[in-house]
């Protein structure tokens, strides 16, 4: 650990690159992410293939539904027009409004075909209990969670 530090970090980071790296806790209480806006908006909405159980991100699978169905020959010029406005404003959708525009446009999952569940929020970064008592709520820091989804 001593050599990684003199020579990667204090050699590296801190005289190539004119980068100081901070080492902090991986673990934050519930507090200071609720601040910072983490724990109401750090999370994705996901659906289901209701028979797989097959996880999609909503909010990218419409798009990609309407993408297809826009280059799709017999849809007419309105209709193309409502979905690409749609397309426009994919990131601005509540959990709700995606719920229903995947009901509207019938979509299906990709690799089956199957129905899809409703539209539920997933949370990206990974609670637990912090201190002797458990009673602290916090969470690992969210970005240590992003290699849950690398093959």
């Amino acid at each position: 650990k001593q050599w990684y530090q003199r020579r990667v970090r204090g050699n590296h980071f801190v005289v190539e690159e004119n980068m100081l790296e901070v080492e902090c806790t991986m673990l934050t209480p519930e507090y200071v992410l609720k601040a910072s806006g983490h724990v109401e908006r750090f999370a994705d909405v996901m659906v289901k293939d209701a028979k797989t159980g097959d996880c999609y991100r909503a909010d990218h699978l419409l798009e990609a539904h309407l993408e297809k169905a826009i280059e799709a020959k017999g849809a007419s010029a309105e209709k193309k027009e409502e979905m690409s406005a749609v397309l426009r404003q994919i990131d601005n959708y509540g959990i709700k409004e995606i719920g229903e525009l995947i009901q509207k446009y019938n979509c299906k999952a990709p690799s089956t075909g199957n129905d899809l569940t409703e539209p539920v929020e997933f949370n990206l970064m990974f609670g637990t209990s912090i201190g002797p008592t458990g009673l602290l709520r916090g969470f690992m820091r969210p970005e240590t969670a992003q290699g849950i989804f690398v093959n």
